[in-house]
C-alpha cells in the first residue's frame, strides 16, 4: 500500500545514516543473551544492522545504572517504521 505523498528512501541512503550513527551489520557484532537491542526490521543491503550498544528491559538492572533501558532510547536511535527492539533470545 502507498500513502500519497510517501518517499522511498533508497537503501544507500538508509545505510549511510546508519553508519553515521555508528550502527554495524549483524554480521559483525555478536548477540548476547539477556539483552535487548535495536535493529532494523528488514535487510538493507542483504543485512540486518543493529546499534552496537546493549540495553537492559529488566527495572532492577537498568536502576542499577549499568545498562540503560531501552525506553529511554526509543525516539533517539534509527529511523520511525525501520528500527525495532529485539531481544537476544530471539535470535
Amino acid at each position: 500500500m502507498k500513502f500519497q505523498n510517501q518517499v522511498i528512501i533508497p537503501d544507500k541512503y538508509l545505510i549511510k545514516e546508519l553508519r553515521w550513527e555508528l550502527w554495524k551489520p549483524l554480521s559483525d557484532y555478536k548477540i548476547r543473551n539477556k539483552y535487548a537491542y535495536f535493529m532494523t526490521n528488514r535487510k538493507l543491503d542483504s543485512e540486518i544492522w543493529v546499534y552496537p550498544i546493549r540495553f537492559s528491559d529488566n527495572y532492577e538492572i537498568s536502576k542499577k545504572g549499568k545498562y540503560q533501558s531501552y525506553t529511554e532510547m526509543m525516539g533517539k536511535l534509527g529511523f520511525p517504521g525501520l528500527t525495532k527492539i529485539s531481544y537476544s533470545d530471539e535470535h
